[in-house]
């Protein structure tokens, strides 16, 4: 399997995508089918990354790959992946607060 190698500004610029999208690094996690732990060493630059991962780290946190990778500072996804992520937000906070009445 290829692996993409993860830098401290890579994970610094993840760490800023995640805190604007006030999503949990569980949510983020969750969304790209790996467990916090590992995500977290993605945040710190101490994990490397499969392309299969980055695609949807961009789409959970909606900003472009080129971004995340520090090539571009282009953020915009298509309407359709923008309105998914928003759904799925929504999906999240919806099952937070079910748990929370449990």
């Amino acid at each position: 399997m290829e692996y993409i190698g993860v830098d401290i500004e890579v994970g610094d610029r993840l760490y800023t995508a995640r805190m604007d999208s006030s999503l949990k690094q569980i949510d983020v996690a969750n969304l790209i089918g790996i467990s916090r732990g590992s995500y977290s060493r993605i945040e710190r630059g101490s994990r490397p990354i499969t392309p299969k991962e980055l695609l949807r780290i961009s789409k959970a946190l909606n900003v472009s790959i080129l971004w995340i990778l520090g090539e571009n500072e282009d953020t915009e996804l298509t309407k359709k992946e923008a309105f998914e992520i928003e759904e799925y937000k929504k999906y999240l906070i919806y099952k937070r607060k079910e748990q929370k009445s449990e």
